[in-house]
């Protein structure tokens, strides 16, 4: 039946039918039925295997096995058998099925198994081999190979070979394997050979050398040095060096010698410089001196000293020493000298002093004095005079003392004489020089901006000042406005004076380019195209700077490249040497202004059978400026469609891409055909009433079975879809355009006639396969695929499936099978419009949409035919379109707004409620409240997931996920309402309480039996398998996992509510009696007041599912009765409770009391 799918209803409208018709009603007729219908197979898709071995073991899913009788216990059987192994290779499967009629059904499906695994291969690990020598030989275990397939037989290479020899250094080697299916692996591990023996060094002895000087250039033998691969040109470095000089005492040397691996050997040997030669000494020679008095101190130049180690520090000792008194007459002197080694020389000489002795006059030193002028008086010390005897008078100084000098040196003589005539004179110089050198202050460094390449740099002069006289003004280099290169000049200044004493300073100077070129853009261009890519030329941009550029401007895209169509920033880009930039932009625009150009067919003259016929026309030349390829023109009417009798106007359109069209017309005249030949023509025709109406160049043939065609071999998987009959037929096609037309056989039941339209400009095998499911698709089920009307979706109508699906391929035999274009034609009789009348309309299963549509499809419709027309060729039906009338459809729409709407407010009113019940703790120790909260819980859980969850079909396991937690929520649900039905009959029950009304048993009950139920459901539903529907919901075969539950709890509901209402209605009587109050009048009242509170809380409301499909007003009174049960359990819950109302005022007081300890239900119902 057809479910119309709201998110209330849908758990109840699809389970109250019996029947394929949902009619419900039952035949108590008795007929003999005979069962002559074969049972439907559909095998799996074709596979194809990836081989784990040399024989895989391959496993599908079961068959689907339908039946029109036996619904249950087929088994169908395969050869070979599911999860049997499978060769290397392409195997045909075959699978039958009988039912118990004896008829059997076949189908077939390829399993194509392949080795696309390649082959392991493990390298040995990395090799570190010591070197023998420059070239070593390296052996390794061989590569570890194992295959899924080839077990045995495969063997690696590697290159470079094992056992070659290796250089020193590291060594890539790669390892390859290849199995018998041309699958290949590769490895690679690395060898490195290194040199890790040290060379062999040997020292000289230990060398004993004589000291010729402090330092003693000392010469040896070099060591000897051997290696086991670097035999020539290693030489040894010691510290201290070969004829290196050695200070005296003893010295380590260290040789080292290190081969080209890095590898050292060091040996060691010492070297004892001794001292062993004495000093020399030279004393002064004879000496004659003037007494100064009776002891004359004598002084004398210490004797020279020499030694070939001490060159310095040797000093001799004299007796008597020098500067002592001697007495008048003669004295020998003794001198002697000691080295540092103990070696020791003697010299002597003689001393006379007698009585000459003239006056002594001492000047003072040599005098330097510093100029503070041209004239610089000087003045000094007397000189100091002394005699043996006595002096006459002081000395006397020429130039004279304080007196003014020049610059340069001046001799001063001092003369003094004594009394008995005796003079010495002494001398000393007065040297006044200018030291002092001239002060100059250069400028502060300059930044100058180019004003060229050489930028003349003007300064103001250095300033100079001198204690004496500046002999010119200072000088700099560069020169001050001299021209400046671009970047850094240091510029050094110096004055001198008249004394030679000068002066340097130093600033720098940085020319620096910090002006931009300039450069302009031609203006904004627009070019006409002339194709799809236009060369565009322009000027060069016009490029100016202060000093130089480096080259011209570049543009991006370059001049004179190809432009595309539509509007093109260009950018042109500048650089100075300086590194300085400047951009500009304009736009290129080009625009395609030329319409296409098409060429129409000549008009058509075409002779035909009947009213319709199908004309197939070259089409139209096209050729545009710009759009060289995939410009296709459209024609109205469409190009092999079909044609009434008479002349029809087709005109052909075609557009660029840059909206530019062309049109031509042309036209079709069909005319009848009314004679057996027709010359213009050429037909050769007979009469349409005979067995053969056409026999021109329509190519005519039966479709066979699939099995009567052993000799092409056709892959399963060429055909579409699990079909219940499948036509093939092998047709030898001329060259040139032509017609075939086929027929297929179905047991007698129906013809159906179609003809394909197949261009192709050379001679092919045409191998045609048709198929006709008449099975799968049901005649009048209304189609739950999506449809597209002229690409549109279409919602506003129901569609049904008039006819079966056919589907139709055509494939070249000799191309590999290679699937061909062709157009086709098929008609079907009006079996159904008869008693139907609805608009027919020809549809395809698009694939990219996963729905039909009408796209390349036309329609006509004849007396007792509907004739389909499709420039395609694919899978096919024709449809009933039924317009709905606007009120069902606004009543749909409606409908399910109003359950939306519903859910919603409840969702809100039992969030609230079990929010009260939370909030209050002197509700949380009853069990009746206990049982409140998890019936609320679980309602929202339930509408939460339909309202969010049910039509969540894109991903298949999350759908199936909710379909269980939905079903979990759903038997949850109602067995906490068959809870509250139990707890409030052993409330109102007369007799005492029972044992068993505690908490832990409704827990136990409530949950472990919806689980168990929906664990029961989930492990039949993955053996026999899930189906996605359009909503998240059980299947139909399953649905009773829920119903059942449902029902049960819903009858024991209503039995409890009845025994409730009855006991109101019993109370009211007696207490109305009690009191003297009419009793009927309040006993009916009383009794409607708890049926009206009873009703949704214990779920009896969803009784009303089975009668909504009777009239669109039970709809409505289902959904807003179980849609608004949230709302009527929170005023049961929480308006009306009186509890509860305890609960708030006792708030509103702000004082706290315990909850009533008896608690019972007759102040809710």
């Amino acid at each position: 039946m057809n479910v119309r799918i709201y998110p209330i209803l849908v758990l109840f409208v699809a389970c109250y039918c019996n029947g394929k018709n949902g009619s419900g009603s039952q035949d108590t007729s008795i007929s003999t039925v005979t069962d002559n219908t074969k049972p439907n197979i559909t095998c799996p898709a074709s596979m194809e295997i990836d081989a784990k071995s040399s024989k895989a073991t391959v496993t599908w899913s079961d068959l689907v096995v339908t039946d029109n009788v036996d619904t249950e216990g087929h088994l169908a059987t395969c050869d070979p058998k599911n999860q049997s192994q499978f060769e290397i290779g392409l195997t045909n499967v075959t699978c039958t099925v009988k039912d118990t009629a004896g008829n059997n059904g076949p189908c077939m499906f390829y399993v194509l198994v392949k080795d696309n695994t390649k082959p392991n291969i493990t390298c040995p690990e990395f090799m570190d081999v010591d070197a023998k020598a420059n070239l070593t030989t390296v052996t390794w275990d061989d590569p570890m190979v194992t295959d899924n397939v080839d077990t045995e037989g495969l063997s690696a290479t590697c290159d470079p070979k094992n056992q070659s020899q290796f250089e020193i250094g590291l060594t890539n080697v790669t390892c390859t394997v290849k199995d018998t299916a041309g699958n290949h692996d590769t490895c690679m591990f690395y060898i490195r050979v290194t040199d890790n023996t040290k060379p062999n060094i040997t020292c000289p002895e230990y060398m004993n050398i004589d000291a010729e000087s402090n330092l003693t250039t000392v010469t040896w033998d070099d060591p000897m040095v051997t290696d086991n691969v670097d035999t020539e040109g290693l030489s040894a470095t010691c510290d201290p060096k070969n004829q290196s000089q050695f200070e005296i005492g003893l010295t380590n040397v260290t040789c080292t010698v290190n081969d080209t691996a890095g590898n050292h050997d060091t040996c060691m040997f010492y070297i004892r410089v001794a001292d062993n030669t004495k000093p020399n000494i030279t004393c002064p020679e004879y000496m004659n001196i003037d007494a100064e008095s009776n002891l004359t101190t004598v002084t004398w130049v210490d004797p020279m000293v020499t030694d070939n180690v001490d060159i310095k520090g040797l000093s001799a000792t004299c007796d008597p020493q020098n500067k002592s008194q001697f007495e008048i007459g003669l004295t020998n002197v003794t001198c002697t000298v000691n080295d540092t080694a103990g070696n020791h020389d003697t010299c002597m000489f003689y001393i006379r002093v007698t009585d000459d002795i003239k006056p002594n006059i001492t000047c003072p030193e040599f005098m330097k004095v510093k100029a503070n002028s041209s004239l610089t008086t000087v003045t000094w010390d007397d000189p100091v005079v002394s005699d043996n005897v006595a002096v006459e008078t002081r000395a006397t100084c020429s130039p004279g003392r304080e007196s003014p000098f020049e610059i340069g040196l001046t001799n001063v003589t001092c003369t003094v004489y004594d009394t008995a005539g005796n003079n010495d004179t002494c001398m000393f110089g007065v040297n006044v020089t200018d030291n002092t050198k001239p002060n100059i202050t250069c400028p502060k460094s300059m930044d100058v901006d180019a004003n060229s390449s050489q930028t003349t740099v003007t300064w103001s002069d250095p300033v100079v000042t001198d204690n004496v006289a500046i002999e010119r003004r200072a000088t700099c280099s560069p020169r001050n406005k001299s021209p400046f290169k671009i970047g850094l000049t240091n510029v050094t200044c110096t004055v001198n004076d008249t004394a030679g004493n000068n002066d340097t300073c130093m600033f720098g100077v940085n020319v620096t380019d910090n002006t931009k070129p300039n450069i302009t853009c031609p203006k904004s261009m627009d070019v006409d195209a002339n194709s799809s890519q236009t060369t565009v030329t322009w000027s060069d941009p016009v490029v100016t700077d202060n000093v130089a550029i480096e080259r011209r401007a570049t543009c991006s895209p370059r001049n004179k490249s190809p432009f595309i169509i539509g509007l093109t920033n260009v950018t042109c880009t500048v650089n100075d040497t300086a590194g300085n930039n400047d951009s500009c932009m304009f736009d290129v625009i080009v625009t395609d202004n030329t319409k296409p150009n098409i060429t129409c067919p000549e008009s058509m003259q075409v002779k035909a059978w009947y009213n319709l016929t199908t004309v197939t026309w070259d089409d139209p030349v096209v050729t545009d400026n710009v759009d060289t390829d995939g410009l296709l023109a459209t024609c109205s009417p469409g190009n092999e469609s079909l044609f009434q009798i008479g002349l029809t106007n087709v005109t052909c359109t075609v557009n660029d891409t840059a909206g530019n069209n062309g049109t031509c017309m042309f036209g079709v005249n069909v005319t009848v055909i009314t004679e057996c030949t027709d010359e213009t023509t050429g037909f050769s025709c007979s009469d349409p009433t005979t067995e053969n109406p056409i026999v021109n160049d329509f190519k005519e043939f039966e479709m066979q079975v699939f099995s009567q065609l052993e000799d092409i071999k056709v892959n399963k998987e060429l055909v579409f879809g699990e079909q219940d009959y499948v036509g093939l037929a092998k047709v030898q096609k001329a060259n040139g355009s032509e017609l075939i037309r086929g027929e297929m056989n179905l047991y007698n039941e129906s013809n159906m006639e179609f003809t394909l339209q197949i261009r192709s400009n050379k001679e092919v095998d045409l191998l045609v396969i048709a198929t006709w499911s008449y099975n799968q698709i049901t005649k009048n089920k209304t189609v739950n695929e999506t449809v597209y009307i002229n690409e549109l979706k279409e919602d506003t109508a129901e569609f049904r499936y008039l006819t079966e699906m056919f589907s139709c391929s055509v494939y070249d035999i000799g191309n590999n099978l290679m699937k061909l274009k062709a157009s086709l034609n098929f008609h079907e009789n009006k079996t159904l419009l008869t008693e139907i009348d609805r608009q027919t309309i020809c549809l395809f299963y698009d694939e990219k949409k996963r729905g039909w549509s009408d796209r390349g499809m036309t329609t006509y419709n004849t007396n007792d035919r509907i004739n389909c027309s499709s420039d395609h060729i694919t899978s096919f039906g024709v449809f009933m379109k039924i317009s709905n009338s606007p009120e069902p459809l606004k009543s749909n729409k409606g409908l399910r707004k109003l359950s939306r709407i519903c859910i919603y407010c409840s969702l809100i009113a039992l969030s609230v409620t079990l929010g009260i019940y939370c909030y209050f703790s002197e509700l949380w120790k009853s069990h009746r409240n206990s049982i409140h909260k998890n019936l609320v819980i679980n309602l929202i859980l339930m509408q939460f997931l339909f309202l969010f969850g049910i039509e969540k079909t894109e991903r298949k396991t999350a759908c199936k996920i909710i379909s269980i937690f939905l079903h979990l929520t759903s038997l949850n649900a109602f067995t906490w309402m068959c809870g509250e039905a139990v707890y409030l009959y052993f409330k109102v029950k007369p007799s005492k309480p029972s044992r068993h009304n505690r908490l832990r048993y409704y827990m136990f009950l409530c949950y472990g039996i919806p689980l168990v139920i929906v664990f029961c459901t989930s492990v039949a539903r993955s053996v026999v398998g899930t189906h996605i529907q359009n909503i998240c919901w059980l299947e139909s075969t399953m649905r009773w996992a829920f119903i059942a539950p449902a029902i049960l709890i819903l009858t024991i509901n209503t039995v409890v509510m009845a025994i409730v209402v009855n006991v109101i209605y019993k109370r009211s009587k007696r207490v109305g009696k009690s009191r003297g109050e009419t009793p009927k009048s309040k006993q009916r009242r009383k009794a409607a007041k708890g049926t009206a509170m009873l009703l949704p809380i214990m779920g009896t409301t969803w009784l009303i599912g089975p009668f909504v499909l009777t009239t669109p007003v039970m709809e409505y009174l289902f959904v807003l009765l179980n849609g608004s049960q949230g709302i009527f359990i929170f005023f049961v819950y929480c308006v009306f409770d009186k509890e509860v109302k305890e609960c708030f005022q006792k708030r509103n007081k702000n004082r706290v009391s315990s909850p009533a300890n008896t608690m019972t239900m007759s102040h809710t119902v």
